[in-house]
């Protein structure tokens, strides 16, 4: 194994109910809880079941921009993501913007520990996102594991090959990540190092 890859919403920070309110806020739509957690289903930008993947996106992240990169992240997280650079490269994969999720990592003083970071900027889809992390740093599937919270990205990355690793206190719980047949389901990010250094990962 020698990269592990990261989904941002859900994964390196719990940003549900700050989108569900901002969503709701910018669109002026009270769309529920459920049905905000749904259109994560399939990959966010194709999936026809979201009823917002044709919504200005743009003028969104301009919305949220400020008071996103400006999250704290809990100084386990940070230290558990230094401390994993030790062994592994590091890279985040997500439908967000490149830009705030720069700016949050700068903000927390962990951008360093990434590789690189791609978000919405370069591509909507994740397989096109993963196609590329192998192709510009001589990666293989086989040599990758994907941490993430939603049924979506779990069929991406298995599109392309790569294992995945789901935790269940992001957007999907653990019976809908079980429909993807991840390869481990975690509660907390810092299981991580047991999977990863278990025979069988």
């Amino acid at each position: 194994m020698k990269a592990v890859v990261f989904d941002f919403d859900g994964v390196i920070h719990d940003t549900f109910d700050f989108h569900l309110k901002n969503v709701r806020q910018v669109f002026g739509e009270h769309i529920p809880e459920q049905d905000f957690r749904d259109i994560h289903n399939g990959s966010f930008f194709q999936n026809p079941m979201n009823a917002l993947r044709n919504a200005d996106w743009e003028a969104y992240r301009k919305h949220v921009h400020r008071n996103m990169s400006n999250l704290v992240m809990p100084e386990s997280t940070r230290n558990f993501l230094l401390d994993l650079t030790k062994r592994y490269e590091l890279f985040i994969i997500s439908s967000g913007s490149t830009a705030i999720i720069t700016d949050y990592l700068n903000n927390n003083r962990i951008y360093s520990a990434f590789t690189e970071i791609l978000g919405l900027d370069g591509h909507g889809s994740k397989v096109e996102k993963f196609e590329r992390v192998f192709r510009d740093h001589d990666l293989r599937a086989d040599l990758c594991v994907f941490v993430t919270d939603t049924l979506g990205d779990i069929m991406e990355a298995r599109e392309v090959g790569v294992r995945t690793i789901a935790i269940d206190t992001g957007y999907h719980d653990r019976d809908t990540l079980l429909k993807g047949s991840p390869h481990h389901i975690i509660s907390r990010l810092e299981e991580l190092h047991q999977v990863l250094e278990s025979p069988d990962r």
